[in-house]
């Protein structure tokens, strides 16, 4: 079974891993608030700061990544894990609302990814860096995260970089954690250690 935890896990091995992504096309919706982190001025620094996307009329927190390929404005973090401390091996419910500390390891939640990815053609950027500082990377354009209505599949378009595809067997399917499979076609895979798998961070950027 692809569970969460392997989705999450899927490319880390030895590397530590940042995975980013940013809007290249967004709808206008809210005009004076931001509806992810590339409407917060970069010059702020990383930190949390509160979004307003489409479908979110009171909002809520996010991490932004101002430093990374910051050309095009911020990127929104979704997913961060650097010592393990946290446990990704969780129900269906968490991954839905999220669970963790922003300024730690989290993940957002997927009903967040669902309203942040629906607002406009989105790019995901993973970064690996080995302990030997080498850095590889693979971008996604046109990334999907559906409501909990599809079961949150994930689509994307087109992949490049030297990385290798590592999102290519999650295309077109449906999410899955511990207590709901719903790619039973998959061999089941016990999840890639319940607590540690060097540092991943997930961020968007719209």
């Amino acid at each position: 079974m692809k569970t969460a935890e392997n989705f999450v896990l899927v490319i880390c091995g030895i590397f530590v891993t940042s995975v980013i992504a940013h809007l290249t096309d967004k709808k206008e919706y809210f005009k004076n608030r931001p509806s992810d982190c590339t409407d917060i001025d970069i010059k702020q620094g990383n930190g949390v700061f509160k979004i307003y996307p489409e479908g979110s009329a009171d909002g809520f927190n996010v991490y932004c990544d101002m430093t990374t390929e910051s050309v095009n404005g911020g990127w929104t973090v979704f997913q961060r894990r650097f010592n393990g401390k946290v446990n990704f091996y969780r129900d269906w419910k968490e991954y839905r609302e999220g669970f963790g500390s922003l300024q730690n390891e989290f993940w957002l939640g997927n009903d967040r990814l669902h309203m942040l990815t629906s607002q406009g053609k989105f790019e995901l950027m993973i970064t690996l860096e080995d302990f030997s500082n080498q850095n590889r990377y693979a971008k996604y354009d046109n990334v999907k995260m559906g409501d909990e209505k599809s079961k949150y599949m994930l689509t994307y378009g087109s992949y490049r970089g030297d990385a290798g595809n590592s999102l290519s067997f999650h295309k077109g399917q449906k999410f899955s954690t511990k207590d709901r499979d719903n790619n039973s076609h998959f061999q089941i895979v016990p999840p890639v250690s319940k607590g540690a798998g060097g540092i991943m961070h997930v961020i968007m950027s719209i």
